[in-house]
């Protein structure tokens, strides 16, 4: 299979992707890709892991069908390698990369893959491939239609929302900045605004993408309103690095460890490694939301309620649809 690049995928603009491969002194997009086309790499279909599939198939809904439509179609692929030093699945759960012509998912299942020697037979638990599959379909529909995300208003209220619960549990549990109702107002206006602009990429107006921010503020007065947001647009943050220094002016004293490397970390320990490419791309945080609302135990389930507690999260899939 030709794979004409892999400067297509959205990773290349995720200033958290950049920061993992230079952790791990590698090219992490590179390795996958190298991955994919080993010889010892297998890619699974119905004939390797049958009742799996059929399992996924017995989904009564529109968006599990949709998924498995792209995987019988070989839009999405199952990538399978048994060597662990190839393995890039807990860092990168799935790409998509321009493959001859057609935009392709590469899934990679090496964690999640269960042999049966005996029988010669082969598993993946079924909630997970479920996630996996149809997180794959979304990645692979947002290369080609992003704008039917973007234009959604209910995706673009709920996505906003749970990234906002997400990115402020983190911040509590190491600043508990709950306790003080200023920092919190001040933090829900800075990740609200930041998302929209720089993750989620709203088409919606600056203007309105203001009011949405200042939606989330409940005790600060006009004067300090007019503050924090002459400090975010003066700041103009682009990357999330650039934004986690926003961040800590919202209290600096309390949050004087606050960097890039410090949030990561903190992101990790709550949520599990597998979620860290959900802090700044879009694709990985509906597959990070997906993950908890189904409780595939990928992420951490203690976080779920961060999710099944938002109102209308039920929806969630109906509106997903709509990506096609």
């Amino acid at each position: 299979m030709a794979i004409l690049g892999y400067n297509e995928s959205t990773l290349q603009n995720s200033e958290i992707f950049k920061d993992l491969n230079e952790l791990s002194n590698m090219d992490q997009r590179k390795k996958a890709i190298e991955l994919i086309k080993n010889p010892a790499t297998k890619q699974l279909g119905t004939e390797d892991i049958e009742f799996s599939l059929l399992s996924v198939r017995q989904y009564n809904n529109s968006i599990s069908r949709e998924a498995m439509k792209q995987f019988d179609a070989g839009n999405t692929i199952l990538v399978y390698n048994k060597n662990k030093a190839m393995s890039v699945s807990v860092a990168l759960p799935f790409i998509t990369l321009m493959a001859g012509e057609t935009w392709k998912t590469f899934v990679f299942v090496d964690q999640y893959v269960r042999e049966n020697p005996r029988e010669g037979t082969m598993s993946i638990p079924v909630p997970i491939l479920h996630d996996l599959l149809v997180s794959a379909w979304i990645s692979n529909r947002l290369r080609t239609n992003y704008r039917a995300l973007s234009d959604n208003a209910f995706l673009q209220k709920m996505l906003t929302e749970i990234y906002m619960r997400f990115f402020i549990h983190v911040l509590n549990r190491k600043y508990s900045i709950k306790a003080d109702r200023a920092t919190l107002d001040t933090l829900n206006y800075f990740v609200s605004k930041f998302f929209l602009l720089q993750i989620f990429k709203s088409n919606e107006p600056p203007e309105n993408i203001e009011l949405v921010a200042k939606k989330t503020i409940r005790s600060l007065d006009d004067l300090n309103i007019q503050d924090i947001q002459m400090r975010y647009d003066k700041a103009n943050p682009n990357t999330i690095g650039e934004f986690i220094n926003v961040v800590k002016t919202a209290s600096p004293e309390r949050m004087k460890t606050l960097d890039l490397g410090f949030f990561m970390s903190a992101w990790m320990d709550t949520f599990h490694q597998i979620s860290l490419l959900a802090i700044d791309t879009i694709e990985y945080l509906i597959f990070m939301i997906l993950s908890l609302k189904n409780s595939n135990s990928l992420i951490a389930m203690g976080s779920r309620d961060l999710v099944t507690e938002v109102r209308n999260i039920n929806k969630i899939n109906e509106e997903l649809m709509k990506l096609m």
